[in-house]
């Protein structure tokens, strides 16, 4: 049977797109046989953003144990010291055997004062991560797993009691437990990532200060590096090897995961959200987002405010579109991009038969996806060719909505004359 202890609002298991929650220092452990789920997307920050750690003993059966890095059979006395952000599932062999595992998360910054619990110190938790940040390999002999499991006991034993310093207790006995796990791991170490302690360190420190710091315009590549005292193409370089995309793609997801946040839990404005998670002006903000969740910031927040209010239905509510009229124009601006005119212009033929107005068909189906191959051009991923086709589906999907957007009473804004020097 499983238990779990988690006084006062502690550690939560790790699911995807959440991250671990607590309020106090207090460690939970939980015992059961496990056959989890495994998620192998995450994110650098939800690491830096959690700073936990869990480790993992295989009490009794064997299975296997599944990281980014590697999958691993594992079977009794195998004890597995991950960074609770990490993805990790302990899953069933083909025989069908489930492993039972013995749990224990806690967060070092809390329990442990100094270099032990820094999580940028190669001392952190008394040096176990030394050979791989991310998470630990250690074999137990018959002998060490009973004195693990008796560490265990000891720590479920204090936090049931709460006698007199219990909490001292607590950091005595993990203590004991990292140091016998940092020894055994020394001599039987797994190579992880292949990426240096160095390098990890650098790149958590970098990513720390995108996290407190997005929302200044001026953040750059070179500010951060000039801040850690270390050149910008080392940085660079690293922060590919650790994270696997560029320091530029990190910053901008991270911006645009906190437009989102802000578009969901508040009314703030566009222009009020652009400043506050420092991205350059409005209309790179909607070209971002676009290109980000495959909608328009309004339509995100009204589908938002959709799911709280209907969840049953899973509408998105704008001027009376529902998602597969989003889907639609996703499609009209995808082949819009790859210039298949044919294919947009009965795309755009059939929104129209669905009711979505003529309008938002031309703003959010064929100019959204101008606007992508605009940008594409200007970064060089595509060239004049693409840009030619692509117009020339623009165009006829434009043939079929003048006459509606005719008859729904829509007005040019203008007239542009565009012209180069002759020869």
């Amino acid at each position: 049977m499983s238990h779990m202890y988690s006084n006062e609002g502690l550690l939560f298991p790790c699911d995807k797109g959440r991250t671990l929650n607590f309020e106090d220092s207090i460690p939970i452990i939980t015992r059961a046989p496990s056959e989890t789920p495994y998620f192998p997307e995450f994110v650098l920050s939800h690491l830096q953003a959690q700073e936990a750690v869990k480790v993992s003993i295989v009490v009794a059966g064997h299975g296997i144990y599944c990281t980014p890095h590697r999958t691993t059979a594992c079977g009794t006395g195998d004890m597995f010291i991950t960074n609770a952000g990490v993805p990790h599932a302990f899953c069933s062999t083909q025989d069908g055997e489930i492993p039972e595992i013995c749990s224990l998360s806690f967060k070092p910054s809390t329990l442990f004062g100094g270099e032990i619990g820094d999580p940028d110190s190669a001392k952190y938790c008394f040096g176990v991560f030394q050979e791989d940040a991310l998470s630990v390999y250690v074999m137990l002999t018959a002998t060490t797993l009973l004195e693990v499991e008796h560490i265990l006991t000891r720590i479920e034993n204090e936090l049931v009691r709460r006698k007199p310093h219990w909490k001292e207790a607590i950091c005595g006995y993990l203590t004991n437990l990292l140091i016998m796990a940092g020894r055994y791991a020394s001599e039987r170490a797994e190579r992880g990532s292949g990426v240096r302690h160095k390098d990890q360190l650098l790149v958590l420190s970098a990513i720390r200060t995108i996290l407190e710091k997005y929302a200044d315009a001026d953040l750059t590549l070179e500010s951060i590096a000039r801040n850690l005292y270390v050149n910008q193409a080392s940085l660079c370089r690293a922060f590919r090897k650790v994270a696997g995309e560029t320091f530029s793609g990190y910053l901008r997801r991270v911006r645009l995961e906190q437009a989102c946040r802000l578009l969901r839990e508040t009314d703030m404005t566009c222009e009020d959200i652009v400043f506050a998670c420092g991205i350059r002006d409005l209309s790179h903000f909607f070209r971002l987002f676009k290109q980000h969740t495959g909608m328009t910031p309004r339509a995100y927040r009204l589908g938002t405010e959709s799911a709280e209010t209907s969840k049953n239905k899973k509408l998105i509510i704008q001027k009376g579109k529902s998602i597969m009229s989003i889907a639609i124009l996703n499609e009209i601006s995808e082949n819009l991009q790859k210039g298949k005119a044919k294919i947009v212009k009965e795309l755009v033929q059939k929104a129209i038969d669905d009711g979505i107005d003529p309008d938002t068909i031309l703003n959010e189906g064929l100019l959204d996806g101008m606007n992508i191959i605009g940008e594409k051009f200007k970064n060089n991923e595509v060239y004049v060719p693409e840009v030619l086709v692509s117009a020339r589906a623009m165009n006829m999907g434009s043939q079929v909505l003048k006459p509606y957007l005719a008859a729904a009473g829509v007005q040019a804004k203008g007239k542009v004359c565009i012209g180069t020097v002759q020869g």
